[in-house]
């Protein structure tokens, strides 16, 4: 049984919990309201998609005589744009729900596609987003394509700003509004992030809600190392174990018969008894802690002590670059190619199983092939390039 059949209070409040320890610890805050994030939606023409022509889908990796290429208009069943969504914790947001061609009659899947900095994909739901619900229902599943709830100082949304507040939100929405529809499968539910929505699911999701990551993860274009969100998480968790273990008693045990000893040795006038007393207080208490360190970890460390994050470790974990996208292009300075990199390796590293990444040859941040991304890694044929020799280096040119 997947561990997202706990109940959902305990579910929330692990969340919450997670999210209000490192609250501290990860990235700024910017204080922005959600009216600034309305007004920013309102600026943006999501209606101007309904009447936008079928989208095509060859320039996201499909070819012509697939029969998913032609999805088909925004209008009409199987689309709904821009549907609001309050969390539990009072966090408002909207998302986008594609269930065109999905047989609820069988078990269902869920993709949930996070936009990049600044939302294009959101806004212009009829072209990339479009062919990847198409991909998704021919593995019968939904697609959610939320919104940020977070603006950066700059009116942006951005996936990546107020981590907890967003992991609190999207855990909301997935089991409020989506997790209930019929037959929905809560053991198949991948995520899929572009650019700054990558970022998020390496740094904020699967850290602090890894029982999430049900089916898999897709990358697209980011996704970088989390070294910092798992020092913070695990330095959080260790404390509590220490706090709650049965170590702290037989420490105060010692420090009470400690203090017993050495007052009674000032009080006979024996300041070698004293020192005596305190040294073999302090061997006692090493004692205590060298056993203790045994049992848990010291900060930084991986403490692996949730069901889903041994669950996780099986998980299918793609991250797909291109080999241009290395942040030289001033339209894209975030070196995504370095991002992937790192990110799939800090995977690998932490014992997940099932790590591929894919460095397409002269692709850069805005041209990946991103439905036929999510086919192949839905399918498991994704190709895996990341233990790949590097390219030798030219031979030097004779000398004239």
């Amino acid at each position: 049984m997947s561990v997202l059949h706990l109940s959902k209070r305990h579910r929330r409040a692990s969340v919450a919990a997670a999210a209000l320890a490192l609250t501290t610890a990860l990235l700024p805050t910017f204080g922005a309201t959600q009216a600034q994030a309305q007004e920013t939606t309102d600026q943006k023409t999501i209606q101007q998609q309904l009447a936008a022509p079928e989208t095509v889908c060859g320039p996201y990796g499909l070819d012509n005589d697939d029969p998913r290429t032609n999805p088909g208009g925004l209008e009409g069943e199987g689309v709904s744009l821009g549907i609001p969504h309050v969390s539990e914790a009072g966090t408002e947001g909207t998302y986008h729900l594609f269930t065109r061609d999905v047989d609820f009659s069988r078990p269902v899947g869920v993709v949930v596609r996070l936009h990049g900095d600044g939302a294009y994909e959101y806004y212009y739901p009829g072209r990339s987003m479009n062919c990847q619900a198409a991909v998704a229902a021919s593995h019968n599943m939904v697609l959610v394509a939320p919104h940020s709830p977070s603006v950066s100082e700059y009116g942006e949304p951005i996936w990546w700003y107020e981590i907890p507040k967003n992991v609190e939100w999207v855990s909301d929405l997935l089991y409020t509004d989506i997790l209930p529809m019929e037959n929905v499968d809560p053991d198949n539910i991948w995520w899929v992030g572009y650019s700054g929505g990558a970022e998020f699911i390496t740094y904020g999701l699967i850290p602090l809600a890894p029982e999430l990551v049900t089916g898999g993860a897709v990358m697209l274009g980011g996704g970088g190392a989390p070294d910092q969100t798992y020092e913070a998480r695990d330095a959080e968790r260790a404390a509590q174990a220490r706090e709650a273990s049965a170590f702290a008693p037989a420490r105060d045990a010692v420090d009470a018969a400690a203090a017993q000893a050495t007052t009674a040795a000032e009080a006979a006038g024996m300041p070698a008894a004293t020192q005596a007393v305190a040294d073999v207080a302090a061997q006692a208490t090493d004692a205590i802690d060298a056993v203790e360190a045994t049992v848990f970890p010291a900060a930084g460390a991986a403490v692996e002590t949730n069901p889903a994050e041994e669950a996780l470790n099986s998980v299918p974990m793609h991250w797909a670059v291109g080999t241009e996208d290395d942040g030289t292009d001033e339209y894209a300075p975030f070196n995504a190619l370095e991002a992937a990199q790192e990110g799939a390796e800090f995977f690998r590293e932490r014992g997940i199983e099932n790590v591929t990444l894919t460095q397409l040859e002269g692709n850069d941040h805005f041209d990946l092939p991103q439905a036929a991304i999510l086919d192949a890694a839905l399918t498991g044929t994704v190709d895996d390039d990341s233990t790949a020799d590097p390219a030798p280096e030219p031979e030097p040119a004779p000398v004239q």
